[in-house]
């Protein structure tokens, strides 16, 4: 049966509801595959700034230009996405992070890592509108949480493997020498990533099916036309209707509150425990996370999205006070618990996005989207820097209230596209 006459009814089975299409699928497996490596070292890497001679001052500075790169690449991400396509987006998107990776490997101190960061954050900023645009693509409505959920899963089982093992490399070899075996692993890992990529994803790609698959799946004929999308005017370009412009305000706030402890959770875990219980609590956390995809795009499409993402934006103002004032292992495990279940509601809220998107201008919707989100939080980690020299559970109280005006917005300003 073509997916166009599965009724709504059907997407309840395991076969239906949580099928994911090929390309999808493919694009899904490579992120997996970087983040396999990645995570080894990620989580450490303001332990390996101050390691490597950074200041805490840098290290807010560091962090702050992550959301500056953030936030300039995504746009022009998705706009590459558009006008030359998945595929050869995927491929550049990919060789920027080998060279970034590179970079942070040989650094001989915290200056060059600066320079590594404009690939490294670059290459998933860059990418992250591509792979919304091909969910929104090949996935129809009633099954998009389910694909960001499958998404975050695959993305994140790494997580609950990689920090334990980076950690006992670090606690093994120190943060540099741990460090720097966790970006070799990477490298290696992205490469076969760009090999795997050519293999499998660019041969769909290069067919005629998927552009009539893309048509059928936003229910025109010839609505996209990927290489020749060309915005009405120029200032639509720049422009996010208002319906989109409340999910993204609230969002603001969560991730303004995450922006201003981001940088500070690693020195606190550290401090209290060590690296090696650190790399545990992470992937608690992202075991957390995982199990809480399960069962979350099926409540979604029960109930609704906006219930299930308002769990995500009530744990984003819960978790950082509850870490920062957290000081035994206990306390750790279930504050790192909370911060894991934010991720609950992450699939509904991507969905709902990805809903809120034209889908003649999908990617660079969401690339513009996820710049205005960027540049907005780009101050949080020089504030946290700042408030982390008076007070370590002050950062936690500043980011927990921040966070906490998002889920109030969120909740009475923000709707559906039904």
């Amino acid at each position: 049966m073509p997916d166009d006459d599965v009724m709504e009814e059907d997407f309840h089975s395991s076969e239906t509801f949580w099928y994911i299409e090929r390309p999808v699928l493919v694009l899904f497996f490579i992120v997996f595959l970087v983040s396999l490596g990645e995570q080894l070292w990620a989580e450490f890497v303001s332990a390996y700034f101050v390691a490597l001679g950074g200041s805490i001052f840098f290290l807010g500075v560091f962090k702050s230009l992550s959301d500056v790169l953030d936030a300039i690449a995504q746009y022009p991400g998705g706009l590459i996405s558009d006008r030359f396509g998945r595929f050869q987006s995927v491929m550049l998107f990919l060789a920027f992070g080998i060279f970034g990776y590179t970079t942070y490997l040989f650094a001989p101190s915290w200056k060059l890592l600066f320079v590594g960061l404009i690939f490294v954050q670059g290459t998933s900023s860059l990418l992250q509108p591509t792979i919304f645009a091909m969910i929104g693509d090949f996935m129809p409505s009633n099954r998009r949480t389910s694909a960001f959920s499958v998404q975050s899963i695959l993305k994140r089982i790494p997580i609950i493997v990689s920090p334990a093992v980076g950690g006992y490399i670090i606690a093994s070899q120190g943060i540099i020498e741990g460090v720097k075996v966790g970006l070799g692993i990477t490298v290696v890992l992205s490469i076969l990533s760009l090999v795997f990529a050519k293999l499998m994803l660019g041969q769909f790609m290069k067919s005629s099916s998927w552009k009539e698959k893309i048509s059928n799946q936003n229910g025109h004929k010839d609505l996209v036309v990927l290489n020749s999308i060309i915005p009405t005017s120029p200032f639509s370009r720049f422009w996010i209707d208002k319906d989109l412009s409340k999910l993204l305000i609230a969002d603001i706030f969560a991730r303004f509150g995450q922006a201003v402890v981001k940088a500070f959770i690693v020195l606190h875990v550290i401090d209290v425990l060590g690296p090696q219980e650190f790399g545990i609590l992470i992937s608690i956390q992202m075991t957390v996370s995982v199990l809480s995809y399960i069962p979350a795009a099926g409540i979604a499409n029960r109930i609704g999205k906006k219930p299930v993402a308002m769990v995500s934006f009530l744990c984003f103002s819960l978790y950082p006070a509850l870490i920062l004032y957290s000081n035994t292992l206990p306390w750790l495990i279930f504050a790192f618990g909370v911060a894991g279940f934010r991720e609950f509601g992450e699939p509904a809220r991507k969905a709902i996005l990805v809903d809120l998107a034209p889908a003649e201008k999908r990617a660079q919707s969401i690339g513009l989207y996820y710049t205005f989100r960027s540049f907005s939080v780009v101050p949080g980690s020089i504030i946290g820097a700042l408030l982390w020299t008076t007070s370590h559970q002050l950062t936690g109280l500043v980011a927990s209230f921040i966070a906490f005006m998002g889920l109030l917005f969120f909740s009475c300003c923000v709707h559906e596209n039904e």
